[in-house]
């Protein structure tokens, strides 16, 4: 087997266990309460709903991984002719499915807040999500700690490659 086929395996049996439905329903009130009321525009309730993803996103990838007991796991790894096609399997589910409550806690805001989102916000925080260790690089008067000036310009910026 595959890592592939044993992902699309690991994943219909994380489904049909329902374990994995807590942590996206725990991620969907987190975001009904945040963006419920007037959160402001966008890109700053994106922060909340980011401190909130990490330790969920977590639990996630975590359940996926233990969804199987160890002698089915054994058994798993039995049929995929060794432990490197199940570990690459279950790495694959696990950040398919954190990629899923990522695009959703980005994808929320931008539908229910009364305010304009341009793609230029939504593609800047979808580049953030992407790569978690580069800083935010600080641009304008930001950088000098002075807000945005009041030109109504975002304060931060996708790091150039």
């Amino acid at each position: 087997m595959t890592a592939v086929a044993v992902a699309r395996y690991l994943l219909a049996d994380a489904v049909r266990a329902q374990r994995v439905v807590l942590p996206v329903v725990l991620q969907v009130a987190v975001l009904a309460v945040l963006f419920g009321g007037d959160p402001g525009r966008l890109p700053e309730p994106w922060g909340a709903s980011v401190l909130t993803l990490y330790p969920i996103a977590a639990w996630l990838a975590l359940t996926v991984a233990h969804t199987e007991d160890p002698v089915q796991r054994d058994v798993t790894v039995a049929a995929a002719g060794g432990v490197g096609p199940v570990a690459a399997g279950t790495l694959l589910v696990a950040l398919a499915s954190d990629l899923g409550l990522a695009v959703l806690s980005v994808v929320w805001p931008v539908i229910v807040t009364p305010y304009p989102a341009p793609p230029s916000i939504v593609l800047t925080a979808c580049w953030r999500i992407s790569r978690p260790g580069r800083p935010v690089r600080r641009s304008g008067c930001c950088a000098r700690g002075r807000g945005s000036g009041g030109r109504g310009v975002p304060c931060w910026s996708a790091p150039s490659s």
